[in-house]
């Protein structure tokens, strides 16, 4: 997701184009992991970590926020590997 808004209006238009995604493309058993860059010295700022919570209230049990920072190197998907890490170590049981 573009965290970088200018406009309230564009705020509301990622967050239902997110909130489409989810309902429409990711099957209802399946999860999704939404990745993206926290505004930083955006006025809007607060206001995207609010919508993104709320997409995430939504399908609590579907959408996982996935916050990655802006290096020097580049981007860090540190969260978005230790998510994936935590994912494949969880114990599964055998029938």
């Amino acid at each position: 997701m573009n965290a970088d808004v200018r406009s309230i209006a564009d705020l509301r238009k990622n967050i239902c184009e997110i909130l489409g995604l989810v309902e429409a493309v990711i099957p209802a058993s399946d999860g999704a992991v939404l990745a993206y860059v926290p505004a930083q010295g955006n006025a809007l700022a607060g206001d995207v970590e609010q919508g993104l919570n709320y997409v995430r209230s939504q399908h609590s049990s579907r959408v996982r926020l996935a916050p990655m920072q802006v290096t020097e190197d580049g981007l860090a998907a540190n969260v978005v590997e230790k998510m994936l890490i935590d994912d494949v170590s969880m114990p599964t049981s055998l029938s």
